[in-house]
């Protein structure tokens, strides 16, 4: 099947609820490349302009949405995009392919990472989120099904469908839609605010936990169960079920999920240096043991030794967990190994 009279559909690769990913060959450009093509439903008019920032929109805004979104930001830890087009009424987003897995995957095929492992990963999450942060974008949907780790070790945030401009208003929005993932969501957005930095770290609070336990802080048979959780409870000490996790891997994870986003850390680049922190101070080794699947791209076989090993090379020696302790004490200073 060709599409656009330019994108050859090979293989389909993974399935959301409105769309297909296929891996696809760019007949123009003589390349492979990822296909996110959407179930047959028609535009309402709004292709004709820019799709509105303050409603979720129709699918085909949506993509238009995370097409114009995550244009902008060009980083190794962000899935690049490279068009939006339509043929006839199947509207599709092209898009970098990715070697590899996304993170639900990993879990449920190895289960919980070493401290080391979730350390490193976040860490790279998190400089995902800094560059989206820094273009005035905020992703409002990380969870572990939209981070894609790549054979040789790379993570990659994708999934840019209900993403929002930076302290955009909700006004027009009507009360008590909430966008994102229940199981990731932060308390505020849950009574309503609008979406935020603090908001997207606290879903990669979320997401550590569960890298390091196997299970998400909170769980309920309903949304409306699983909100009044994030908003009421506090979650169970990662290491009550998890014993080997590090204490300071644990308080950070405790400080992204603080209940108040004013207590929580909004600068996802200092997040990032923490982490970086925690990862190099463990061991030094991040490695998946299940073979690729085709979940995201094609099935390359490569163990995922390649970017720690670079890491080792230059950062031979254990760093200072004293900044790191000051920031995990709720110090505004930015952790660094110097």
């Amino acid at each position: 099947m060709l599409l656009a009279g330019r994108y050859q559909l090979i293989e389909p690769v993974g399935r959301g609820g409105m769309a297909e990913v296929w891996c696809a060959k760019d007949v123009s450009l003589d390349r492979l490349v990822a296909v996110k093509l959407l179930d047959r439903i028609p535009f309402t008019g709004s292709h004709q302009g820019t799709p509105r920032d303050d409603v979720a929109g129709t699918t085909g805004e949506r993509i238009l949405r995370e097409a114009r979104y995550a244009a902008r930001l060009v980083h190794p830890n962000v899935v690049q995009i490279y068009d939006v087009a339509a043929d006839g009424e199947r509207v599709f987003l092209i898009m970098e392919l990715v070697s590899g897995r996304n993170l639900s995957a990993v879990l449920d095929g190895q289960g919980p990472l070493t401290p080391s492992q979730v350390a490193d990963l976040g860490a790279q999450a998190a400089r995902a989120l800094a560059a989206a942060h820094t273009a005035g974008v905020v992703h409002g949907d990380v969870k572990p099904a939209n981070l894609l780790l790549t054979d040789d070790g790379v993570l990659k945030l994708t999934d840019f469908g209900i993403a929002r401009r930076l302290g955009l208003a909700t006004s027009g929005q009507p009360a008590r839609v909430v966008l994102g993932t229940a199981g990731y969501l932060a308390p505020e957005l849950a009574l309503g605010h609008p979406p935020s930095r603090a908001s997207d770290l606290y879903a990669l609070g979320c997401v550590l936990y569960e890298l390091s336990t196997g299970e998400r802080p909170f769980e309920a048979d309903t949304s409306t169960a699983l909100f009044h959780r994030h908003l009421r409870e506090s979650p169970t000490p990662p290491s009550r079920l998890q014993p080997r996790i590090s204490t300071e891997l644990e308080q950070a994870i405790l400080r992204l999920l603080a209940k108040q986003p004013d207590t929580r850390p909004i600068d996802a680049t200092r997040v990032a240096d923490a982490l970086e922190i925690i990862a190099r101070s463990r061991s030094t080794s991040v490695t998946v043991n299940e073979p690729t699947d085709t979940t995201q791209g094609s099935a390359a076989q490569a163990p995922i030794r390649a970017r720690r090993a670079r890491h080792r090379a230059k950062t031979p020696t254990r760093p200072s967990l004293a900044p790191l302790h000051r920031w995990l004490g709720g110090g505004t200073g930015r952790p660094s190994s110097s």
